[in-house]
């Protein structure tokens, strides 16, 4: 039968306008840095051979149903991730962060170093096209890179190559459940498969452009594996080759570099459509030259059948092209060592599937699911209600149970027998022929020179230990002596079992034995020691193990005594503390002779240098550990009392207990509380002056624009106040709602029924009035803590009438600058609370900035650091909003707060709370690492100034009247800041954070 001569036309035409383009695009030889090919081989960037025992990272950036289940049901990556986004409740980001979990502990540097370890020099990295493409935008995506990124950085710190694999392609190129083909089923029918239909063969050109374009000049990385398994649709097959050029084509417009890896069809077994020399595929595809001049075909093979390989190498050997074996496994161990062996005879690259699994053996590490795993799995399958608490557990399972050296996992050393490549190794040489370890000087385990029973793992310490110990088992190592006389030897040892464990190094007639107590983790390592006589000269000595269940990482052989850890002791040994303090630890490591010694402990129930803060009431253990050995110390967190008066003011982070919640800086000065999740909620001590109603008012802020709701609960009764997300985390605004309060001492918890809001106060008045009843009052209280700006002070909790802190340490040279609306020109009474031990300070009330100078006020010895009393003088003060200082021209003593009262008539002055109120200033985002955003700029602000805590002028512009300012932060240090903008009626300032 003819072909029909106009589709034979057209397809001549296509492949024409395909060979113009990689006329266009010649692949140079311009790699003198790349691996490449040179004929039927492989070669490194010097011209010589490299053979590839490669090893494929399954089920890391694409999943495969069967290896997140435990079962061969049809699932992708796409349905597996939408049923995890059901078990989280809908919750999208919840299960983009599993997601993102699992990758990052999937694979590690740990799992790269034991893959080199156990003698693989390459990696397969199987990965879904849509890590770097973005339908939304219709354009390239660079969200895949960081995790390659972190890989290329593992293997070129071990010496390792890597092979990029599109696993899963736009369109599905095959109806396999590894494609992510949505489309299929169990049964796999190919008309689902659209790789080739529409604009998918352009899309995932334009995915390799983009990773060719980022990874140009990347040596670690050796090829480009275009497509996964391609399985065309029924009578499509011959459009596999024209494909691959077109996705080829758009690599080298880049990227001249890096080898082509092109897998032939059928699941990678047929590779005659890749024949360019076949007269059926020539006729077919139009096709009948060399695509690529750095070309590596692939095969796939997972049946017994060792022979069907001869044909596709002929071919590739026709060809003069390299073959891989790309993919096999998922047999018994016979069948894989047949084919490791016939692709190690044939000079044929290998790469096993797959390194790591879930729930399955024939892999060189197995994951065992805990039960909440099992439990997602079983509401997976079943349905129901989704499991308590899964994704915490989930996050937990990421962290702890996946990532090479986390426990349970299970190693495989038949299935590494059956894929290693053992072709080269020497015979086994005898103690005598090796080369010997000098002593001093460290032995690893696993470099002993015969032994039995024993086998390696690899050690969470890096490298490998021996284990998998049973009584009566020995290595021998050979050493030579330099003089004879006692040594120490110290051995590392770990232990998963309970109880007492020995171990031994017998060397001719003399055993040094140690003893330790189990570690409760085969990977969790400590050092024990013991003496031993050694001999001069050469000799052959031999690790014994009289008990089972013993680890090993190294032994040490040291002249005369090494300290070695045995005892830490965390001071203070017990600490009693309030709401908000904090302790700092320390730790002091005792040798075994109990001298001290240098450490750097890992801490638990602190930060990571040992800082204890008190968040919520309790007891608790502080714990310092290194190398097996541990410390602890006891804290006791008890309510902090200190009562605001209401009505008045609760600051959000004076709280007595809290449960879930952070503080941190607040654009409208000191802190605000943050990071809430539904269901927390923060406790304050307040003294209700009179029962009755009280408006609560809440300042709150919230990113986004959705519904949020805020809580006060109060002697049984609740109060709810509803708003509109502000925008911004910073972005600032004020709610209410009525609440009745009995009088007296009491609790009140703020509570947060939904997640994603900020609270900076709340403040109490009576119903239908203001937290201040009256709107001129004749005198007005600051609290000496409650400046916007300072440099050298600290605080301290108070003994004075009414609780609360105070600022002290005060040194000659320290101020602090507070915010204050004075209403009119007259004379003032400032009077002071001051406290000292011995006297001879001084407080001087100034503009803020070396402004005009108000008065000067001695301060004399009151007989202590809490002897509070009141010293008072008379000042003039102008009109306005302004800023005022307290200086400290000398120190020595402590200030509670000062007021302003009024002589002449004049209304009081306003504190920086109203001033702030009052403005509408505001910044994002906040905190910042680069730009930060001002809003609420007027055409009257003239200047704008940035100052660091100690009062450095940070940085000082003009401004041009706009409403609204970027202003580059990016050269100025982490830290707090305070941005100053100076308007023809007064100053206006705002903290912000420079991350």
């Amino acid at each position: 039968m003819k072909k029909n001569k106009t589709n034979l036309n057209w397809k001549t035409a296509t492949v024409m306008a395909l060979l113009g383009l990689a006329v266009m695009y010649p692949s140079t030889r311009l790699y003198a840095q790349y691996i490449h090919t040179n004929g039927t081989q492989i070669v490194d960037e010097n011209g010589n051979d490299i053979y590839f025992t490669g090893m494929n990272l399954g089920n890391w950036l694409l999943w495969e149903g069967y290896l997140m289940m435990g079962d061969f049901n049809y699932r992708t990556h796409t349905q597996f991730f939408n049923s995890v986004k059901d078990a989280f409740g809908g919750d999208l980001n919840q299960a983009i962060e599993f997601e993102h979990q699992w990758r990052m502990n999937y694979v590690t540097e740990q799992a790269i170093a034991d893959l080199k370890v156990l003698g693989f020099n390459s990696v397969r990295v199987p990965f879904h096209y849509n890590l770097f493409w973005d339908y939304n935008s219709n354009a390239p995506s660079d969200r895949g890179f960081a995790y390659i990124d972190r890989l290329v950085n593992f293997c070129r710190a071990h010496d390792m190559y890597i092979l990029l694999d599109m696993h899963a392609a736009p369109g599905y190129q095959n109806p396999g459940d590894h494609s992510d083909n949505v489309n299929s089923n169990a049964s796999q029918p190919r008309e689902t498969v659209t790789f080739w239909d529409g604009n998918n063969v352009n899309i995932a050109a334009d995915v390799w452009r983009h990773i060719a374009d980022y990874y140009q000049n990347e040596p670690v990385i050796w090829g480009y594996d275009l497509i996964n398994e391609p399985v065309p649709q029924p009578g499509r097959e011959f459009e596999l080759m024209a494909s691959m050029i077109t996705m080829r084509n758009a690599i080298r417009q880049v990227d001249n570099n890096h080898i082509i890896v092109a897998e032939g069809s059928w699941w990678g077994s047929d590779m005659q459509k890749l024949d360019w020399m076949d007269p059926e595929t020539q006729n077919q595809s139009g096709i009948n030259y060399r695509w690529d001049n750095n070309l590596v075909y692939q095969t796939h093979h997972y049946s017994h059948d060792v022979s069907a390989l001869n044909g596709r190498l002929a071919i590739c050997n026709k060809l003069n092209v390299p073959m891989i074996l790309g993919e096999y496994g998922e047999s018994d161990n016979n069948n894989l060592r047949n084919m490791t062996d016939w692709c190690i005879n044939n000079d044929v690259d290998y790469f096993p599937w797959s390194f790591k699994k879930m729930s399955h053996d024939k892999t060189l590490w197995t994951i065992h699911p805990n039960d909440p795993y099992n439990d997602l799995k079983n509401f997976i399958n079943s349905g129901g209600n989704p499991p308590a608490n899964i994704y915490n557990d989930m996050i937990a399972f990421c962290q702890n149970n996946i990532a090479n050296g986390a426990p349970g996992l299970t190693w495989d050393q038949g299935w590494y027998d059956a894929v290693k490549n053992d072709s080269s190794a020497p015979p086994a040489p005898t103690c005598a022929d090796v080369n010997a370890s000098q002593i001093p000087g460290v032995i690893e385990a696993e470099s002993y020179c015969s032994m039995s029973g024993l086998q390696m793992e690899a050690s969470a310490e890096g490298g490998q230990n021996l284990g998998f110990a049973d009584p009566g088992d020995w290595a021998d190592y050979r050493i030579h002596v330099p003089s004879a006389g006692n040594y120490t030897i110290l051995f590392r040892v770990a232990s998963g079992d309970s109880g007492s464990k020995s171990i031994e190094l017998q060397a001719g007639n003399s055993t040094a034995t140690a003893t330790f107590t189990a570690t409760g983790g085969w990977q969790t390592y400590t050092t024990t020691t013991a003496s031993l006589y050694l001999g001069a000269g050469t000799q052959t000595i031999r690790l014994y193990f009289p008990d089972s269940g013993v680890n090993i990482n190294w032994i040490e052989v040291s002249t005369g005594t090494v300290a070695v850890l045995s005892n830490i002791q965390v001071s203070p040994s017990n600490s009693t503390l309030l709401i908000g303090d904090s302790q700092q630890f320390t730790a002091t490591g005792l040798d075994q002779n109990g001298n001290p010694m240098s450490i750097s402990p890992t801490w638990s129930g602190t930060n990571a240098i040992g800082l204890f803060n008190a968040t919520s009431t309790g007891s608790y253990t502080v714990t310092a550990s290194q190398n097996g050995v541990s410390g602890s110390a006891t804290v006791t967190v008890n309510p902090n009392n200190t009562a605001v008066n209401l009505p008045g003011t609760v600051q959000a982070e004076s709280y007595s207990a809290m449960s879930g919640i952070q503080t941190e800086a607040c654009s409208e000065g000191g802190e605000n509380i943050g990071y809430v999740d539904a269901g927390d909620w923060a406790d304050y001590s307040v003294n209700v002056t009179s029962a009755g109603s009280y408006q609560v008012q809440f300042r709150v802020a919230a990113d986004g624009s959705d519904s949020k709701s805020i809580q006060l609960q109060a002697g049984g009764t609740t109060a709810t106040a509803n708003f509109s997300a502000t925008g911004g985390w910073q972005n600032w605004t004020t709610v209410s709602t009525t609440i009745s309060l009995s009088a007296g001492s009491q609790t009140v918890r703020l509570y947060f029924p939904v997640s994603g809001l900020n609270v900076n106060y709340v403040a109490f008045s009576p119903d239908g009035g203001t937290t201040d009843p009256d709107p001129n009052p004749t005198a007005l209280l600051i609290q000496a803590e409650d400046y916007f700006e300072m440099y050298g002070l600290q605080t301290e909790n108070t003994s004075d009438t009414n609780g609360g802190q105070n600022v002290g340490w005060i040194d000659g040279g320290d101020w602090a600058g507070y915010n204050v609306n004075v209403p009119a020109t007259g004379t003032y009474t400032v009077s002071y609370r001051v406290a000292s031990q011995n006297g001879g300070g001084q407080i001087q009330l100034e503009g803020f900035g070396g402004g005009a100078v108000y008065g000067t006020m001695n301060v004399n010895a009151t007989g202590g650091w809490q002897t509070w009393t009141t010293v008072s003088h008379s000042v003039q003060l102008t009109a306005g909003q302004q800023q005022l200082a307290l200086a400290f021209p000398s120190g020595g003593f402590n200030l509670n707060w000062f007021e302003i009262a009024s002589v002449s008539g004049a209304r009081t002055a306003n504190t920086g709370a109203d001033i702030l109120s009052q403005s509408s200033l505001t910044c994002y985002p906040n905190p910042t690492s680069d730009q930060l955003t001002l809003q609420g700029l007027t055409a009257d602000d003239s200047h704008l100034s940035i100052y660091s805590l100690d009062g450095r002028m940070q940085l000082d512009q003009s401004l041009s009247g706009a409403s609204e300012l970027r202003v580059n932060v990016s050269a100025l240090n982490p830290g707090v800041f305070v941005l100053r903008i100076q308007g023809a009626t007064g100053v206006r300032s705002i903290q912000f954070v420079k991350r």
